[in-house]
């Protein structure tokens, strides 16, 4: 089913987070990047950019169908996340709030996380064209890469492990 996002509720639902994070009884939270009027589009998901009262920048990932299916994947994907950070491997965002099944406010499975700047990775023959570049972001790949082999189940081959938590 897919699913119908409002942006009031998104903003609502990381104001209320913020709230209980904080133990303050206001937030005045805003859309950054004009995700509130155009969200970033991923493959299976919209995120929303925010920022809130205290500076803090939030990114909401929110799926546009809620199914058994997404649910599972997002259940899996917060597992591996607080496996990352019990870890304190420092190379991903932190997760914040997250909704399986989503809640009243976000009828769809959604994760609250830090926001993470930079831009889209583009990458063809010419792009990036420096040759120093394209080793950096290769170099980068692979840390991140072994990092998450810290979470390696006992007995799981090594690429399972890579593919399961990559893909």
């Amino acid at each position: 089913m897919l699913t119908t996002i409002r942006p009031e509720n998104v903003l609502q639902q990381v104001c209320k987070q913020a709230v209980s994070l904080n133990n303050s009884s206001q937030c005045s939270c805003s859309f950054i990047h004009g995700t509130e009027k155009g969200q970033l589009m991923g493959g299976e998901a919209v995120v929303f950019a925010l920022q809130d009262h205290q500076g803090r920048k939030i990114g909401i990932r929110i799926q546009r169908e809620s199914t058994e299916s997404t649910s599972y994947i997002l259940g899996k994907q917060v597992e591996y996340l607080k496996a990352i950070e019990s870890l304190n491997i420092a190379r991903f965002q932190k997760l914040i709030d997250y909704g399986i099944h989503g809640n009243q406010l976000i009828c769809a499975p959604f994760m609250v996380m830090e926001w993470a700047d930079g831009e889209s990775l583009h990458w063809t023959d010419t792009s990036p064209a420096s040759l120093s570049h394209r080793q950096k972001i290769i170099q980068a790949i692979a840390d991140a890469t072994l990092d998450l082999l810290q979470i390696q189940r006992p007995g799981q081959l090594i690429t399972t492990s890579v593919c399961r938590i990559v893909f």
